[in-house]
């Protein structure tokens, strides 16, 4: 009783310690109200545009925005830096570190992190869009957001229209770095050498419920490079439209780890291995995935990958593989859903059961769907 006691005046301590601090009422610039903050604080910024940069400064707070469409961090017209565009995390700052609720416009670095710049951090961003930022110079990655030896949780966030002069130009992972992504819309993002869309090397890159679309680079990997040493892991999200020379939709690196489960992989181009490029050397997977449509091979390279209850243009050999039309449609403003008469439904591992309930009219039992929709992890998506 008395530890409990003793816990409940401390919460109650640190409740009554927080503050609010209100931007621009009791302060006039963002970084005004983070740097007038103490851990735990919440600052509450009002709609409209702000024409600055900021950097969290390794504080243990809530900066809250009024939402993308009211609350907009322009660095614009903020002179470009080494590293960090728009927002800097490089202080150590934890998962009690939180952006949420902001369109970031127009940052610009020299080399990492254009849109944010996670250095040894763990931050939350939630909520947020991150468009028209950039790196400029070569050797440089993250043309939306950098990780380096960073954890960042990013959750319900669009990563669109960035740019990179090297690789990574909507997302740039390195030196042992470990996001996580759900929710997420990574789009039309463009890397001159690899990874249009996501580029990861050394690190360790989860996604769930995501859409990778439209992205490009002129040479390895429009959606996704999984470069050296790295491990990807992606479950219930879709990779479309990606353009690139060698592998449009995804590239499994040398010596890289990747677990592709439940995915829909369509409609990338590429000269070589338009869908999915497996090199020798690494560990790939695919499991109750439909990689069909794209434009040119399928599922190809040098290396092997494991595939089982899956839908490959062109067949592959495993347990429960199919090659058949899997019939798309659109519901309720999804892409690539299947169609009523898809041979994907019910046609993954009979040992799973789909995260969702269709509506009567649809033909489909519990049995687990191949595909973004399918398996447990379709709750994610539809109600």
């Amino acid at each position: 009783m008395l530890r409990f006691l003793l816990a409940l005046s401390f919460i109650l301590a640190s409740t009554a310690h927080a503050a609010i601090i209100y931007v621009p009422q009791d302060v006039r610039t963002i970084q005004g109200g983070i740097d007038r903050a103490r851990n735990g604080d919440l600052v509450k910024v009002a709609a409209g545009t702000y024409r600055e940069r900021i950097d969290f400064k390794g504080k243990a707070i809530r900066l809250l925005g009024s939402g993308t469409e009211e609350t907009v961090l322009d660095a614009s017209s903020v002179q470009s830096f080494a590293n960090g565009g728009v927002v800097t995390f490089e202080t150590g700052e934890s998962a009690a570190s939180i952006l949420d609720g902001f369109t970031l416009l127009g940052g610009r670095a020299h080399y990492e992190g254009g849109g944010v710049y996670c250095l040894g951090s763990s931050p939350t961003i939630r909520n947020c869009t991150i468009t028209h930022c950039s790196v400029g110079r070569n050797l440089s990655g993250g043309g939306g957001i950098s990780c380096f030896d960073a954890a960042p949780t990013i959750t319900k966030c669009r990563i669109i229209d960035n740019s990179s002069s090297d690789v990574g130009g909507g997302i740039y992972c390195d030196e042992g770095s470990n996001p996580s992504l759900a929710k997420c819309v990574i789009a039309y993002n463009d890397a001159r050498n690899a990874g249009g869309g996501i580029f990861s090397t050394k690190s360790s890159t989860e996604l769930t419920n995501s859409i990778i679309k439209g992205n490009s680079t002129e040479l390895y990997g429009g959606g996704i490079y999984c470069h050296f040493k790295s491990s990807l892991a992606l479950t219930n999200c879709t990779i479309s439209d990606n353009s690139a020379y060698r592998g449009g939709g995804l590239i499994m690196g040398y010596a890289s780890t990747a677990r592709v489960t439940n995915c829909t992989i369509t409609e990338n181009s590429a000269q070589s291995f338009d869908g999915v490029q497996v090199d020798s050397g690494s560990d790939g997977v695919l499991y109750g995935s439909i990689v069909w449509g794209n434009d040119g091979e399928d599922l190809g390279g040098d290396g092997e990958a494991a595939v089982a209850f899956s839908n490959i243009g062109g067949g592959h050999v495993g347990q429960g593989n199919i090659s058949a039309n899997p019939k798309f449609g659109f519901y309720r403003g999804f892409e690539f859903v299947l169609l009523p008469g898809s041979p994907c439904i019910d046609a993954s591992s009979g040992e799973i059961r789909d995260g969702i309930s269709w509506p009567y009219w649809y033909p489909n039992t519990q049995r687990s769907d191949m595909g973004a929709y399918g398996g447990p992890g379709a709750a994610g998506w539809l109600p």
